[in-house]
């Protein structure tokens, strides 16, 4: 009776069950020994899942009354504990790199050699932590362990993306990667190197535009110390966050008094800003790049004959098909202005005026350039010196054209902005 039921409840009812689903229910659920079915008596999913998809904050109140819990409802996310072992146990597992090796490169004809830098594992941090691991003792509850200790990279990423081609569904996850599996297996669509751990509510969208020399001389750093003792003001003192006990100590630095929680489970000297990858997505591709050619839209509307030359723009093709005009941007990826990037140059050849034409030209090509060099799978040092110099060159070109050509244009909203302004 039991095979009659489930396949019963599969027929019946709503159509996204499927076999494989069917299949994988039995198997990873019904079939799981902890399994008990007298935990499910008045069991009802969308309780549980209210119940699930909350995170509870302790909020301070007064110095008399006790912290209230602050519930975020809609955030789903996965014990990353059992994210790894559940890693460990797929093939995929077998093509992890557990020791660490740098690679170099010796220059034809000569006797210079140069780091290369590709993979996680053939970095000095990966290396150096590897080295650290070898030196701690066994874990407490088994001081005499001797099996290997190895170093498991986890690398994050989180980006709002569109559920279908047909609505404005979207939702926004959380991915995790080993960086112990090597990138071209990661990037393959079909390796399930990608694990979901989170599911978050929708956020405003956000962007930074940083210097280089920022970046490296200034990158934000945790203070610990400061935090730790604005939460003991907060929570155990009751004292105000918007008191000056708080904002004396927290001020100067624009610190807020919230606990990271990577901070809190490996160690207050662990370096956050290093464990961030780089947000090439939003800062270029969906932020310099599509600033850049949303105004260079709004410059051929303001030139002579501009509709036309609107017109004659979106009868270009990209690399990959869109679904409308490129001059509408509606329902563009990220990939689809990386694909517009490297299809600007022939699309706007010769849509302005011979001078600023030539500036457009050697803008486009040197920020296509850059966005080359900037997403090489290998790069050496001679690599790294050139996108540094392109870099600066890109900056110098677009204050260039922003001076000269974008300045001698009296721009308006397009169309599109004006309908979303109404």
């Amino acid at each position: 009776m039991s095979i009659w039921y489930l396949m019963n409840w599969m027929n019946s009812g709503g159509r996204t069950k499927s076999e494989t689903e069917t299949t994988r229910l039995v198997n990873e659920v019904i079939m799981q020994e902890d399994f008990n079915s007298d935990d499910l008596k008045g069991f009802n999913a969308h309780s549980k899942n209210l119940r699930f998809n909350r995170t509870n904050n302790p909020i301070p109140s007064d110095k008399n009354v006790p912290s209230q819990p602050f519930s975020v409802p809609g955030l789903y996310f996965r014990d990353l504990i059992s994210v790894i072992q559940s890693a460990f146990t797929e093939p995929l597992s077998t093509k992890f790199h557990f020791s660490p090796f740098k690679l170099f490169q010796t220059v034809p004809n000569s006797e210079e050699v140069h780091p290369v830098y590709s993979e996680l594992y053939n970095s000095d941090a990966f290396i150096q932590e590897h080295d650290k691991v070898q030196c701690m003792q066994g874990p407490p509850d088994n001081p005499d362990c001797k099996l290997e200790k190895v170093v498991l990279g986890l690398m994050f990423w989180s980006d709002s993306t569109h559920l279908t081609s047909f609505s404005n569904a979207k939702l926004w996850p959380v991915y995790m990667m080993f960086g112990n599996l090597s990138k071209y297996i990661r990037s393959l669509l079909n390796s399930g190197a990608c694990h979901h751990v989170a599911y978050i509510p929708l956020l405003d969208l956000m962007g930074l535009v940083r210097d280089i020399c920022t970046r490296i001389s200034k990158c934000r750093v945790f203070l610990w110390d400061k935090v730790k003792r604005a939460r003991e003001y907060i929570y155990d003192l009751g004292m105000p966050i918007n008191g000056t006990a708080v904002s004396s100590l927290l001020k100067e630095t624009s610190s807020i008094p919230t606990l990271n929680a990577f901070i809190d489970c490996l160690g207050p000297n662990f370096p956050v800003s290093n464990m961030l990858a780089m947000n090439l997505l939003h800062e270029i591709e969906l932020g310099v790049w599509k600033t850049l050619f949303t105004h260079l839209i709004r410059m051929l509307y303001a030139s002579p004959n501009g509709a036309e030359k609107v017109a004659e723009l979106d009868q270009c093709t990209t690399i990959r098909h869109l679904l409308g005009n490129a001059s509408e941007m509606k329902k563009l990826a990220a990939r689809d202005f990386k694909d517009l990037l490297q299809c600007s140059i022939p699309a706007f050849e010769h849509l302005f005026e011979h001078e600023h034409n030539e500036h457009l030209m050697k803008l486009l090509y040197r920020l296509a350039q850059w966005h080359a060099l900037a997403k090489l799978h290998l790069h050496t040092e001679p690599t790294l010196e050139w996108l540094e110099k392109t870099t600066m060159e890109v900056g110098k070109l677009m204050r260039e054209f922003r001076d000269k050509s974008a300045s001698k244009f009296s721009t308006f909203e397009l169309p599109r902005e004006q309908d979303a302004r109404a």
